[in-house]
């Protein structure tokens, strides 16, 4: 079984920066190298922690001893009605599972009860497992795209809008 903790401390810190080094969150992000740890503290702290529209919420698994945190999902309030993913992190251990499932749904039932009516999210048209995922978990494809640049994964990818109503 998985439950959402909410990062709202600095003792939260280091699981999430955990997840942000692994190695595809580090291709997938744009970056070329893992989160400089002193640089990225300040970024939790400012755009995390002190930015009510900014939310970090950890999937843990229960079943296991001391509920480890096995994945991450960063949102930002776009309107009153929809929050945009900005991060989506499953370790490695864990993909595969149903942990992905389990966090779009513990999330989509938290934010419904908040009053939200949708998520979106840009993925990669070439992140075949994202696109996977977005469609067994009801997410639709928009034709709205941007360029982005992913130095790791070759250049520049087309980034879909994806929208999932709840």
């Amino acid at each position: 079984m998985y439950i959402l903790k909410e990062a709202n401390s600095l003792d939260d810190f280091d699981a999430f920066l955990a997840l942000k080094s692994q190695k595809d969150a580090i291709k997938w992000s744009g970056f070329e190298t893992a989160p400089d740890s002193v640089k990225f503290k300040q970024y939790y702290i400012d755009k995390i922690l002190n930015n009510p529209k900014t939310h970090v919420f950890f999937l843990c698994d229960a079943d296991m001893e001391g509920c480890p945190v096995v994945g991450y999902r960063q949102y930002d309030q776009v309107s009153e009605e929809v929050i945009e993913v900005r991060g989506t992190v499953i370790k490695k251990n864990y993909q595969g599972t149903d942990a992905l499932e389990a966090l779009n749904s513990l999330l989509a039932k938290h934010y419904n009860e908040k009053g939200y009516k949708a998520f979106s999210a840009w993925i990669s048209e070439k992140n075949k497992a994202s696109e996977y995922n977005s469609v067994r978990s009801g997410w639709t494809k928009t034709d709205e795209y941007e360029i982005r640049n992913l130095p790791l994964l070759g250049g520049e990818h087309k980034f879909y809008k994806w929208i999932k109503e709840f």
